[in-house]
């Protein structure tokens, strides 16, 4: 597994940083891990974590953009026979444009990517939005706050189903049990697992609080979904866009219940997604005992929920099974 380092130092508290790059370079080491790096000046956690990594392995792949100055940091710190990814010997590119370009190029190749404190308004933040668009685990050392407590902050409830009972370390100061509590689950991971990327939420608009619960679920965990608030006029057919939204998502949620089984739009709706059937996943969530009307859909799996707890554990299984 590549694991990448994010991040930069606050000089006021290198000591702490020290420490915390020392333990996440033990951690990966011990791990037979390949460490993913692209500055080896002393004012980055990629040095300082490679100070201790290269004690115990040479399995590190530097991804440098290949400028005198750097060449030279290069051979100063370097005594062993580690993998080097050079870029941009011609450009004429911004530095700090040409270090970016590095980074992006390592995060491509990395499983997992360890971040370091990092500066909220610099280019750590744009890095993690990077990593989260394309799946990326990323693991927060947030008792340094910055960027990676920013991340933490957007990713909670996510990184809450990843750790389970382990969540509650990763606000300590134990960083090898934060690190090996991320990587023990790092199989487990996908934030969108089973293809769900865009999710249509049907629901009837008399009976909206079930549906106001499946939102907020999807969207803590960073799921795009669609769900129509507008009550439609009798006898008017389904707008145009909520036709658009249907044949767009991937998941299609039917929120059954009395109130779902009684509307025509509703009935429209689970027709539609029942079309296309080979394309859709169509998840149909029982939140009383109306029996499923459609005949296309009764032979399908249905999941009844009493509560929240029910709710909620019902679609983390859906999103990763």
């Amino acid at each position: 597994m590549k694991v990448m380092i994010l991040g930069s130092i606050d000089k006021n508290y290198a000591d702490e940083y020290e420490r915390v790059c020392t333990k996440i370079a033990t951690v990966l080491a011990n791990r037979k891990y390949t460490l993913v790096i692209c500055s080896l000046f002393e004012d980055s956690v990629d040095y300082y974590v490679f100070k201790e990594f290269i004690k115990y392995s040479e399995d590190v792949q530097l991804h440098y953009f290949d400028t005198p100055e750097v060449n030279v940091q290069i051979e100063k710190v370097v005594k062993n026979n580690i993998l080097k990814f050079s870029y941009l010997s011609n450009s004429n590119l911004d530095i700090k444009y040409s270090y970016l370009f590095c980074q992006i190029n390592a995060m491509i190749v990395a499983d997992v990517i360890v971040v370091i404190g990092g500066k909220i308004e610099g280019s750590a933040s744009l890095l993690l939005l990077i990593a989260e668009s394309n799946n990326k685990l990323v693991i927060p050392i947030i008792s340094l706050g910055g960027a990676g407590k920013q991340y933490y902050d957007r990713n909670m409830y996510r990184i809450k189903d990843l750790l389970k009972d382990k969540f509650e370390c990763i606000g300590s100061n134990d960083v090898e049990k934060i690190i090996n509590s991320f990587l023990d689950n790092a199989n487990k991971y996908s934030l969108k697992k089973n293809g769900v990327k865009h999710v249509f939420i049907s629901y009837a608009r008399d009976n909206p609080g079930w549906a106001d619960q499946i939102e907020l679920i999807l969207r803590r965990r960073g799921i795009s979904l669609f769900r129509d608030e507008s009550d439609f006029k009798a006898g008017s057919n389904i707008p145009i866009k909520i036709q658009e939204e249907i044949f767009k998502a991937d998941t299609f949620i039917a929120v059954w219940c009395k109130e779902y089984a009684c509307s025509p739009w509703c009935m429209d709706e689970i027709e539609m997604a029942l079309d296309r059937i080979d394309s859709i996943n169509l998840w149909i969530i029982c939140v009383d005992k109306t029996r499923i009307v459609p005949k296309r859909a009764r032979d399908l799996l249905n999941y009844p929920v009493h509560n929240r707890e029910e709710l909620e554990g019902i679609l983390l299984k859906l999103l990763s099974k």
